[in-house]
């Protein structure tokens, strides 16, 4: 199992991933990211809908995420993995 702590514009969150079951704060959700052709791009899923997100690995474990049209910095803290 695999724990992270990401906080994105002041909200924290806990994402637990095992295999491909992933809990975000103790919830369930049906997500999956499958990486694309082009480097840091990646198509993400949660439930019905889809969409392109381009992840840039930054410094001390923050990243740079564009999707659409909307730029965000996430902080991620690896927790835990086994």
């Amino acid at each position: 199992m695999s724990l992270y702590t990401v906080q994105i514009s002041g909200r924290k969150y806990r994402i637990e991933i095992k295999d491909k079951l992933v809990r975000l704060n103790g919830k369930k959700v049906n997500i999956g990211l499958m990486p694309q052709e082009h480097p840091g791009m990646f198509s993400l899923t949660h439930g019905t809908n889809q969409r392109e997100v381009y992840v840039q690995h930054q410094q001390n474990g923050t990243y740079a995420i564009t999707a659409d049209g909307r730029h965000l910095v996430a902080e991620v803290q690896v927790d835990h993995e086994n």
